[in-house]
């Protein structure tokens, strides 16, 4: 049944003091009383909580709340308050979703509960969370979890009291990482209070609550009274590397997006370039945020930006940050030239005439130093995403055969059999949207999909999903999207529909294999692109379906995991966005 069993002793390596008896093997199904969720024929609304699979996902470890509340007419057993609960079947056991239930309510088919009172609940939450559910479940199909699992399973078992003592010590640590989160957000409802009263309230130049010492009106000067455009062109040298401009992120090494060093054709190709602190800006990408200061250092990027140095002291930081208000850009589009994306041009003489309301120079660095330290919380927020894509980098080199191999080095257990190798084509079909980039509108009904990594809106739509989007050409060629409903693309956007495979994990697989052949075969002219051989002919290793669905609810866990992360770093930026709609006139 693919279940592998873990060797212990009868004595942990280290213990509580005044402990000293050795530990009883136990079956499970002798210490609790096990219960199957149920639906019955008809719901009505209520106040009894329902318990479903996704509710465990919005608690750490107890589950008072869920979404759905029912009340019922038929005799169904309720799962009484107390009760260790987890997903029975399906991709949610590998994630090892145990919650203790903090109140009594009704439960879903999909879901399996554990009551005890011949054990201690938080030794017995804590001992099958240190086990895994995967390692009780039969994975050799679908991973499924049924009485005959849980009722012959080994546990060792020390006394009640040291059970009392180990549940206990695990509590305490549960509840000082939930102290830390109320602290979190005390700190968030204090900053609440400090937006509203350090900001102007709408109709007012002043805010209620300033920083110290400044109470001066903002004065109208114009861009090119502070700013001195930066338009020297050098080759690359040690002193001064090729970069990249990435939207959001300013000036990075070429290491942090995808190598395209072999579009670069010519050694003695000159580029622009730029010094620390410099505003940058790209006309074609306004909308996106290609615009910003740069933090990195002397570098050289592409002759397309424009950049910009300060007169004096820090205005063209000060810059950068105003550029982050949607008032700014539109009023540098404004000025933009040429109704072709990828043609736009906002000249540099253009925008040094704009006007903008500064305060005096002192003011302009609080308000610099004020949002870096906001910056550093989103920097560190980003470096746990970076830590989870470095994780999900490893499984993938470890969960997917290496090149000339039919077997992946680690495996989940239950699979054995050889992979085999098959085109992309012969298990999907592969289209490409038929409209413009510039189709988009504001508030459509449908997603619309293009060759950014943003998702836009589109009135009509041509596919409905499950599909996955991949962008055609540019500098983003290559990135994939999930697709779901209906929903438009691009005409060099790639839309992959009627799987044969697991979805999940054919999108593990594309990202493992695509950006190599990207680097090897994109057709590079002016605009990096990708053709429809690429796609239809990409060599790709398939296991059975079985494994197939484990291996791609694994990943798609793990990609959820990562967008969480990205949507803290999402609501910070937000949060930053307030502060400039308010701290600026």
């Amino acid at each position: 049944m693919g279940r592998r069993r873990v060797r212990m002793t009868n004595k942990p390596s280290y213990r509580f003091e005044d402990y000293a008896e050795p530990w009883e093997q136990r079956k499970l199904g002798e210490i609790v009383d096990i219960t199957s969720g149920d639906a019955p024929a008809k719901f009505f609304e209520g106040n009894t909580p329902y318990v479903k699979v996704d509710d465990l996902n919005y608690c750490d470890k107890y589950l008072t709340a869920t979404q759905n509340h029912v009340d019922t007419s038929y005799k169904i057993k309720k799962i009484e308050k107390g009760s260790v609960v987890f997903p029975k079947r399906g991709a949610a056991i590998l994630t090892n979703k145990i919650r203790i239930l903090n109140v009594q309510a009704y439960m879903d088919t999909n879901m399996m509960s554990l009551n005890t009172d011949k054990a201690n609940l938080e030794f017995l939450y804590t001992v099958i969370s240190n086990i895994g559910l995967y390692k009780i479940a039969d994975t050799s199909t679908i991973p499924q979890i049924n009485n005959k699992h849980i009722l012959p399973y080994p546990i060792y078992f020390p006394t009640l009291p040291e059970q009392t003592a180990i549940g206990s010590f695990f509590q305490d640590i549960d509840q000082l990482i939930s102290l830390q989160q109320r602290k979190l957000e005390v700190l968030k409802e204090q900053k609440k209070t400090y937006l509203k009263l350090l900001f102007p309230a709408k109709g007012q130049t002043k805010p209620a609550l300033r920083f110290a010492g400044f109470e001066d009106d903002w004065k109208e000067v114009k861009l090119g009274e502070i700013l001195v455009e930066r338009n020297e062109q050098i080759s690359e040298s040690e002193e001064y590397q090729l970069m990249s401009f990435v939207q959001g992120k300013g000036v990075v090494p070429k290491s942090d997006r995808y190598d395209r060093s072999f579009l670069v054709k010519d050694d003695k190709k000159n580029y622009k370039k730029t010094e620390f602190g410099d505003f940058i800006y790209s006309s074609n990408n306004l909308d996106t945020g290609s615009i910003g200061f740069n933090k990195t250092g002397k570098a050289l990027i592409s002759p397309v930006y424009s950049i910009f140095y300060s007169k004096t002291k820090k205005e063209s930081q000060f810059i950068a940050i105003l550029s982050q208000r949607k008032e700014f850009i539109n009023e540098m589009i404004k000025y933009r030239q040429g109704v072709v994306y990828g043609q736009f041009r906002i000249r540099e003489s253009d925008f040094l005439n704009i006007s903008i309301l500064a305060p005096e120079s002192n003011a302009q660095e609080a308000l610099i130093n004020f949002f870096q330290d906001i910056d550093q919380l989103i920097i560190l927020q980003q470096r746990k995403i970076e830590v989870l894509k470095e994780q999900k980098k490893t499984y993938l080199k470890l969960l997917f055969p290496a090149k000339g191999q039919t077997k992946p080095a680690l495996r989940f257990a239950g699979f054995e059999d050889d992979w085999k190798e098959v085109k992309l084509g012969e298990y999907c079909d592969i289209a490409t949207g038929k409209l413009d980039a510039n189709a988009m509108v504001t508030d459509g009904e449908y997603d619309f999909y293009t060759s950014g990594i943003q998702k836009y809106k589109i009135d009509v739509a041509a596919f409905e999903g499950p599909a996955i989007t991949i962008a055609g050409n540019g500098a983003t060629v290559g990135y994939m999207h999930y697709a779901d409903g209906k929903f438009n693309a691009y005409q060099r956007t790639y839309v992959l529909s009627n799987f044969l495979v697991d979805r999940s994990f054919i999108y593990s697989e594309i990202g493992r294999k695509l950006p190599s052949k990207i680097q090897q075969e994109a057709r590079t002219g002016n605009i990096p692109y990708i053709v429809m051989d690429m796609l239809t002919k990409l060599d790709i290793c398939l296991p059975s379906l079985p494994e197939q669905e484990v291996i791609g609810s694994f990943f798609q866990d793990l990609d959820k995991a990562i967008a969480k992360q990205e949507e803290k770093v999402n609501q910070l930026k937000e949060s930053k966005q307030t502060l400039l709609r308010k701290m600026f006139i």
